[in-house]
This record gives structure tokens, sequence and C-alpha cells, in this order.
């Protein structure tokens, strides 16, 4: 799927009021292009696709607070106790923070996961340390995204047991 077909997809998601699954379609309408997100497109039938301007606000304010949320890990130059070169491994992450930071608006795509991590380097204990700490501060973002978002979504509590044979 192209990504400017997402703006499609979260346009037929909020007439059908599929909000289980707004959060996730709002991240990856994110990725899409500035351009595709503020002209939107026409797809291959002829439609024009495009976000309103609260939808469009809404998913730039969302990027920016996934893209914060997402970099905490790389902003961690901390090293395992377990480390093989402390000083090569503190260089390395500091060199990687330190780079991120230059560039941390421009990176729409800030849930993806921990792949920075093995090419700048590190020793394998601290290359795990960095893996885990990355991998959950994903999860935290991933858990949430309708908040990153600003979406209030019904919360559905599962029916027990209990409550069907009550009934």
């Amino acid at each position: 799927m192209d990504l400017s077909d997402t703006i499609a997809l979260l346009n037929i998601a909020l007439s059908l009021e599929l909000n289980h699954i707004l959060p996730q379609i709002f991240y990856i309408v994110s990725q899409a292009t500035d351009r595709v997100l503020a002209t939107g497109y026409t797809d291959k039938d002829g439609t024009h696709w495009e976000l309103s301007r609260d939808k469009l606000s809404r998913v730039m304010a969302g990027r920016k607070r996934c893209i914060i949320c997402a970099k905490q890990s790389i902003l961690k130059t901390m090293l395992s106790p377990l480390c093989e070169s402390k000083e090569g491994c503190l260089m390395r992450l500091k060199n990687r923070r330190d780079g991120t930071l230059s560039f941390l608006h421009e990176d729409t795509a800030s849930l993806m996961g921990a792949a920075w991590i093995e090419p700048i380097g590190l020793c394998a204990p601290c290359t795990r340390l960095h893996t885990d700490i990355c991998n959950e501060e994903r999860r935290k973002c991933w858990e949430r995204l309708a908040h990153i978002f600003g979406l209030v979504l019904e919360v559905v509590r599962p029916v027990s047991s209990r409550q069907v044979d009550n009934e």
C-alpha cells in the first residue's frame, strides 16, 4: 500500500466508526510525506482524498509526539554492567545520540524498532541492553498511541465467563 492510500483508509475508518483501529491508522498516515498530507491525493479511480484541517493538525502533532516518545531510548548512553569496551561503546552511543538529535524532527518512522543499534558497533552486552531499552520505549509508545494522537476511545472490557453464567 502506498502511504498516500492511508489518507483514504483513515477517512473510511472514520466514516465507518472503526474507532478501535484509528490509533494505528493515524500512526501510519503520519508516515506519509508532508506534501501528501497537506494536499491529499487522487486515487486511480479519480477520487480525491484529503485530510480535514483538524485531522491534519492531529496527524502532525501526533507525529511529533511519536518521534519524541520513541527517541527516548536513543538519548540514553548508559553502558551494560558487562560492557566489553566502555570507552568505545560510550563514544558510539554519544555520537549516535548527537547525530539523532540533529535530524530528530525529520524522522517519521519513529516507532519502527531497534534496527539502529547493531550498525553502530556496540559490544554484545551493550547491544542487548540498548535493544531491550529501545523495545521497551517502543512498546510504551504503542500503548499510548490513542493518547499521542489525541483520540478518546471507549474502553471495551471483555466479558468474563462469570458474567455470562449469571445472565
